[in-house]
Formats: C-alpha cells, structure tokens, sequence
C-alpha cells in the first residue's frame, strides 16, 4: 500500500512539472510573437506624493500653543498595460512574498498601489508571464523596480542648494552608510571638483577666443562690409 502511494505521488508530482511543457508544445509561433509583443509594452513608473498638514503643538518653554506644517510623503506605484492574456509575477528583497497580478486586478489595464515607508530600500522584480490558455505560465518579459528611501541628510544645512548631489537628494536607491562628517567631507569634496570643473570649462572658452579672434574680427569686418557695399549699391540704384 505504501508502495502504491509513493508512485502515486511520483506520478502527480511529474506531471505538475511537466504540465508548462505541455503548454508551452500547445503554443503556436504566431500566438508566442503576439504575446512578446504584448508583454514588451508592460511598463512601470512611479510618483512621490507630498502631503502637507498643519500640526499644533504646545511649547516646551512658554506652554503656548504652536503650530507648524508637518511634511509626509507617499509613493504611488503603476503598472501598465496588462491585459486579459497576461499577468505579472511580483517579488521584493524585502520578504519572501510573491503576488501575481491579474487583469482582473486592474483598472483598463492599469495596476496601481501606494507605499508609504521610506525608511527602507525594496528591490522588486516584476516577471511578465502568459495567460493565455495554450500558453499558460510561459516567461515573456521582466523588469526591476527599486523603491527609493527618504535621505534624512537632504535637510542638514550643508544640502542646502546642493540637492543636484547625490549625497542630497531627497530620495535615494542606495544606502549612503555614511556619518554626518562624512556626508558633509563628501559633499564639499564635490562642490569643490564641480568649481573646478566650471573653471577648466571658462578658461578652455576664453582660450578658444583668443587663439581664434582675428578670424572673428576678420569675419565680422568682412559681413560688415558686405553689408556697407549692398546698402551703398541700392542707394545708387534708387538715385
């Protein structure tokens, strides 16, 4: 009986593996080009939301009653174009949580969530597979998708003005792992080369006018005199 049980089990579990194979062989060429084709459209993107609210909040010094604007953020994520022959394969860093995304999941094609923690950095990784029903499960396409974090040194002082610098955007896809000091070592190390830089690119400029002024002098005295000639030419045509 145990026997007959152990066999039974192989036989299913062969099956179950063998059953995309099945799908994939039931799959004609014109059925696969048009799927790719679908699954290449699906696209994601993504926008950070800021939220503002006023706060009131009781002075530590006075007991008075304050108020002051609180910022908070939210991030709304989409993906696009999914269709009935189609859904997407979801999966993170994070945890070990996996979610398909269904059309029916969808608004015309169109799956949205929000994400409030910018504590963290997520990687996902979005797998585009087949629906359809000869082709079930097949791989079409994939793509990744980082969650940016909130840099909590975008608000020091030595950010201010300098938020074109990595080191102060208010969002990042990488983890800094860097002290205050040395974020602000970095970010006066990058002041410095974008000054320099600046300077190499005036002088390469006014080195450039120097080495060609008389072509410019000449250029322009002869358009001048072009000029002066075609005026005095017509004068004389007139009179």
């Amino acid at each position: 009986m145990r026997s007959l049980f152990n066999k039974l089990f192989i036989i299913i579990i062969t099956l179950f593996m063998m059953s995309p194979n099945v799908y994939a062989q039931n799959c004609s060429y014109e059925d696969r080009a048009r799927l790719n084709e679908l699954a290449s459209k699906v696209t994601i993107n993504y926008e950070i939301i800021e939220h503002e609210e006023e706060i009131e909040f009781e002075s530590p010094d006075t007991g008075e009653i304050l108020s002051r604007v609180k910022t908070d953020y939210s991030l709304k994520v989409s993906i696009y174009n999914i269709t009935d022959e189609l859904y997407v394969n979801e999966t993170n860093d994070a945890n070990d949580e996996s979610k398909d995304i269904l059309y029916s999941m969808t608004q015309n094609g169109v799956y949205s969530y929000n994400v409030d923690d910018f504590e963290n950095i997520v990687k996902y990784t979005y797998r585009v597979r087949s629906a359809h029903k000869d082709c079930f499960d097949i791989g079409l396409n994939s793509f990744n998708f980082t969650k940016p974090k909130y840099n909590m040194y975008s608000h020091y002082g030595f950010c201010v003005g300098n938020e074109n610098l990595p080191y102060c955007q208010r969002f990042i896809t990488e983890d800094l792992n860097l002290s205050p000091p040395e974020v602000r070592y970095k970010v006066s190390e990058a002041i410095k080369e974008k000054e320099t830089e600046e300077k190499k690119t005036s002088n390469e400029v006014l080195e450039f006018i120097k080495e060609y002024y008389i072509y410019f002098t000449g250029g322009t005295v002869i358009i001048a005199g072009v000029v002066v000639g075609y005026i005095i030419v017509r004068k004389r045509r007139v009179l």
